[in-house]
């Protein structure tokens, strides 16, 4: 016969079980909301253009630029679930310069990607001369580098809009692409996903 103190003893290691499923339990449904909230939410609404009305074109750049890739799917890690990508180059061992447009599911997923994905990828700072702030997008930022001087630099513009994240990049090319080059550029992308989404 068992003595209650085996009794107790031997329901002992049942009774700290339940104590760590019920915690466990608790604490993801606690945290659930916070990792699915992007995913949950409402799914974007349907659009009537495709990422591919979105990029530049040759007529976008400065003369001299001939398109090296696409139009076609984005070649980045972060593709979206419809993705474009245009890629130029220019006749200089620097001279490549590429845009790509990606949509999402919807906007709380685009901004997490964004977040987690495209600023950490944003090298150095803007220029002093930079003053160009896009009016139209959710989040954007502009920043260049030049591999502590030792090469032109290369400077990348980011921005979201709604569901989209549309990136561009391009070096510094003396008489191929200049800061003004680049913000003319941007204000192209800028008016055109403005247009489309009803913004102007």
């Amino acid at each position: 016969m068992i003595s209650w103190m085996e009794a107790v003893y031997m329901h002992r290691p049942h009774s700290t079980l339940i104590k760590w499923t019920i915690s466990i339990l608790v604490t993801t449904i606690a945290v659930l909301p916070f990792l699915c909230c992007p995913f949950l939410g409402p799914p974007a609404p349907d659009r009537s253009f495709t990422t591919k009305d979105v990029l530049v074109g040759l007529s976008d750049l400065p003369p001299g630029w001939s398109v090296s890739y696409g139009p076609d799917k984005a070649l980045q890690e972060y593709r979206g679930e419809e993705s474009a990508e245009i890629r130029f180059f220019a006749d200089s061992p620097y001279g490549v310069a590429y845009h790509s447009v990606n949509r999402y599911k919807n906007a709380g997923v685009a901004e997490g990607v964004y977040q987690d994905f495209v600023l950490p990828g944003a090298w150095g700072k803007p220029p002093g001369e930079w003053t160009y702030k896009s009016g139209v997008a959710d989040q954007s930022i502009f920043s260049c580098y030049d591999y502590e001087g030792r090469e032109p630099p290369i400077c990348m513009w980011a921005a979201r809009y709604e569901e989209y994240v549309v990136e561009f990049d391009a070096r510094l090319i003396a008489g191929q692409m200049s800061l003004r080059d680049i913000e003319r550029i941007i204000k192209v992308i800028d008016q055109r996903i403005a247009q489309y989404l009803g913004k102007k």
